[in-house]
């Protein structure tokens, strides 16, 4: 994966992030991003959902997940898919995931990386 850092974001809220552990899709399993690699929002109150992008790993599932949770990194999806259909949510869709690499294409859309 190959995403540059994010600038500050134009339309999210000053709102905290809240700590919920349900995924958005019931079949997703919650494990969140770091909390700095993603942009708190309202979406699509904020700003309007109104594509998909997927992208391909290029690392297994585990390693994905671990790059999402590192702050350093400073990137992240929506959902991760496994090669055996396993969904990892890491970012609620209200909020702005940082995958990719334009700020105004990661405002309007959910981010799928696919392993």
């Amino acid at each position: 994966m190959t995403l540059g850092s994010q600038s500050e974001p134009a339309c999210p809220s000053a709102a905290a992030p809240e700590e919920v552990a349900a995924p958005d899709y019931p079949q997703a399993r919650w494990i969140p991003a770091a909390a700095g690699n993603f942009s708190v929002a309202n979406r699509p109150h904020d700003c309007p959902v109104d594509m998909i992008v997927i992208h391909d790993t290029e690392v297994p599932i585990a390693q994905a997940v671990r790059i999402f949770q590192d702050p350093i990194m400073q990137r992240s999806a929506n959902y991760i898919v496994s090669a055996s259909g396993q969904i990892v949510q890491m970012v609620h869709e209200t909020d702005i995931a940082w995958h990719a690499g334009n700020w105004d294409y990661n405002t309007r859309a959910i981010g799928i990386e696919h392993e």
